[in-house]
Order: C-alpha cells, then sequence, then structure tokens
C-alpha cells in the first residue's frame, strides 16, 4: 500500500493513531518547566532520511524527522531557507558520529531544543563501533539537561544473523544493547520495532499486509523489505518513515507538556 502524505494530512492525524497507544510510566513523567523552542537531530544518511531524498537537497517532509515536527506542530525547514524554521534535521548523509559531534557544535543556539540522536550504522561499517556509545555519550553529555532521545542502529538488506555487523551492532551484549541499558527510556531500538510483526510493530503501524519476503526478512534478522528503499541497504521508505515518526512523536511529547 502506498503512502502519500502532505502537511495539511500529517497535522490532522498526528493524534490520531499515536493517541491511543499506552505509554510506560516513564513516559508519562512530569513535564519540563517549559517546552523546547524546536527539535534537531544529528546522525547519518538514516537519520537524515536518505531514502526519500537527494542528499543535496533539503529532507523532504516524508522523513521521520518531518513528520515527527509536523505533529508538534514545528515548522522543519533550515535556517538559511526558512530563519523561522523550529525543525532543523543537522544529519550529514554518510558521516560517522565524531562528525556529528563537530556539527553539534556548531550550534549552541540550539542547546535548549529537543535532540534526537540516530547514527552508528557507518562507524560500525567503517570499524569504528567501539567508539558508538562513547561518541553518543558526547553528544548527550553537550546538553545534558534533557530532552533528548537516542534512536538504535538498524540494518536492511545486509547485516543479517551471523554477520559481523549484527553480532557488533544488534546481537546480544551489542551497541543497541548498551545503549538501551545506559539510556532506558530515552532510547528507542529501532531495530526491534522494524522486525517486530505483530499487531505492535512497525507493518501494522504502516498498514502494510506482511509478504513471504517480510518475513524471511525477519526470520534473518533484518528489516523487512517491505519497509526499505528501493535499491537501498538501510534506508527507510515512506511506510518505514511513517511508522518510525508515530514513535518518536509518542516519545517527545513530553518533551512539550507544561
Amino acid at each position: 500500500m502506498a503512502l502519500t502524505l502532505n502537511r495539511r494530512q500529517l497535522l490532522q492525524g498526528s493524534g490520531v493513531a499515536v493517541a491511543a497507544a499506552a505509554m510506560s510510566p516513564l513516559m508519562q513523567s512530569a513535564a519540563f518547566a517549559a517546552p523546547p523552542p524546536g527539535i534537531t537531530a544529528y546522525g547519518g544518511s538514516v537519520c537524515y532520511g536518505l531514502g526519500l531524498g537527494n542528499p543535496n537537497q533539503t529532507p523532504p517532509d516524508g522523513t521521520w524527522f518531518a513528520q515527527t515536527a509536523l505533529k508538534h506542530g514545528l515548522n522543519p525547514g533550515t535556517l538559511e531557507e526558512e530563519p523561522n524554521a523550529t525543525a532543523i534535521n543537522g544529519a550529514i548523509p554518510g558521516t560517522v558520529l565524531r562528525s556529528c559531534i563537530d556539527e553539534q557544535a556548531k550550534h549552541p543556539e540550539r542547546a535548549t531544543w529537543g535532540h534526537f540522536f540516530w547514527g552508528g550504522h557507518a562507524d560500525v561499517n567503517k570499524g569504528l563501533g567501539p567508539q558508538v556509545v562513547q561518541n553518543i555519550g558526547i553528544l548527550v553529555a553537550k546538553y545534558p539537561s534533557d530532552p533528548f532521545l537516542i534512536l538504535g542502529i538498524t540494518n536492511g538488506e545486509s547485516g543479517a544473523i551471523g554477520t559481523p555487523y549484527y553480532t557488533e551492532a544488534l546481537g546480544p551484549g551489542g551497541i543497541n544493547e548498551q545503549l538501551a541499558a545506559k539510556y532506558r527510556a530515552k532510547f528507542f531500538n529501532v531495530q526491534t520495532f522494524l522486525t517486530d510483526l505483530t499487531s505492535t510493530g512497525a507493518m501494522a503501524a504502516a498498514n502494510l499486509p506482511i509478504t513471504a519476503a517480510d518475513e524471511q526478512c525477519v526470520a534473518e534478522g533484518r528489516v523487512p523489505v517491505s519497509l526499505r528503499a528501493e535499491q537501498a541497504d538501510v534506508h527507510l521508505n515512506l511506510s518505514g518513515q511513517t511508522a518510525v515518526a508515530q514513535q518518536t512523536y509518542k516519545r517527545s511529547r513530553r518533551w512539550f507538556r507544561v
């Protein structure tokens, strides 16, 4: 089932499926003294939403980040193109987390914004996996007052069970498990969500039928092909972006409670 969304549809539909989902006690914790003036994200091509657009162009409205921003009533864009933008995706396709640290340091004006961190895929592929947890910690510590959410590493066409990538990033004791243990409710295991074929998983959230190919992917520990962009490895298509956005919106709603 193809998905096509515009800003009006996203804003009108933001509370429907998400509002019905139950939230954990931690996610229902006390509100912040004041909502953040905006949201931003740092990471690589998956964080950028490369599955939907040219990396040399502003990410389109359909990315997980843009959808999350619109659900919050924020204005996604860039400061260069839209001076009043209140949602800026600072991800850089192909980059590693060390570069994200440098990029974040360039924008102290976003210190009080809500932060999403979604990286690590390129690090593992470039032999920098052992530095992922440490570098995520540096990103978080830059503005430790909160709010922030860390999104876990995912795989796709490659990185199945038994590969070095899976073992290091997704397997028992791997990077995702380390991040989950350290950050608890402030960590979102995207891989687990995307490979969940039950009514609580991404396929159901995107209202997609489960194909034999999807079942085969999950059996191999990989993200279903129905959620991935064509001719891409880990990048998500519009259905995958939309499913992730439902979760990132739900998990960041408390940021805006006053």
